[in-house]
This record gives structure tokens, sequence and C-alpha cells, in this order.
């Protein structure tokens, strides 16, 4: 996102779709400056939560994925990735995550 957009891409107005994502924003940037750091692009982008990132692959990103975030990656005969490619497997990343955090049982 950086290379693509710039250093603050997550504070480019109509950027972030979901309407929860500026509210995660500013809470991290809140930590930071608790903790008495600069809140810099990297420690913000460090800050962010996993559903926040996930959330990129979402349906509503599609222009965001069709112009950007396809470069990230691709499969082995070279073709680019689908937004499926990414967004279920990180919503079983995130599942087992939050299972986890919540001290559920994750080995049955």
């Amino acid at each position: 996102m950086t290379e693509a957009v710039n250093e603050s891409w997550f504070q480019e107005e109509g950027l972030l779709l979901s309407e929860w994502q500026p509210e995660h924003l500013a809470k991290a940037i809140q930590d930071i400056e608790e903790s008495r750091k600069e809140p810099t692009p990297g420690r913000i982008a460090a800050a962010l939560t996993f559903s926040f990132w996930t959330a990129m692959f979402g349906k509503d990103y599609k222009t965001l994925r069709q112009t950007i975030l396809h470069k990230i990656g691709r499969k082995p005969d070279g073709k680019g990735l689908r937004r499926k490619d990414f967004s279920g497997p990180l919503a079983q990343i995130r599942s087992l995550r939050n299972r986890i955090a919540h001290h559920e049982p994750v080995i049955m």
C-alpha cells in the first residue's frame, strides 16, 4: 500500500470503506500516543487489528484489490490471486485466532 499510494495510505480520503475501520485506525493512533510514542506510519500499521487487515480482502474492496492488492501474489501458473484465494484462508485464521484469544478449545 505504501508503494502504491503513500506511506500514510490509511489516512487517504475514501480509502477505508468499512464503517468501523476509521475507528480502529483512531484507536491504534490513540494507543501509540498513550504509550508516549510518535504515531509514525509504521507504528500505526503495526498497531492495526487483524480484522482491519482482513477486511481489505472483503467485497467492498474490489477496486482496491483489482488496482493494487492483486500485485501481492500470483499462482504457480502466473495468474493473479482472486479475492477468495485470500479471504477464505484469512477467515479461517481469524476464526482460530479469535477462539484462542477467547480461551475456547481449539483441539477436540
